[in-house]
């Protein structure tokens, strides 16, 4: 092994967190969907991506007001 390639190697071992160092993340197993009024789905990524696929396809979907209303729409909801 040539001299850049251990001097590489120490700085990415140097570089990479412990097993003590890494952030574990809790993840709810079912989340309760919050929008499930929206798209009726169980998943609030899909439930978002209908209300936005209705919302752009709606007449008057690029005016700014139309922005707001359907923001307050979607709060109403969770």
């Amino acid at each position: 092994m040539t001299t850049h390639r251990r001097k590489a190697r120490r700085l990415l071992q140097a570089a990479t967190p412990t097993t003590k160092d890494r952030a574990v993340a809790q993840l709810e197993p079912n989340p309760t969907p919050r929008l499930k009024a929206l798209g009726g789905g169980e998943a609030d990524s899909w439930n978002k991506r209908i209300g936005q696929t209705l919302g752009g396809a709606l007449p008057d979907s690029h005016l700014p007001n139309f922005v707001e209303a359907a923001r307050a729409f979607v709060m109403r909801l969770t």
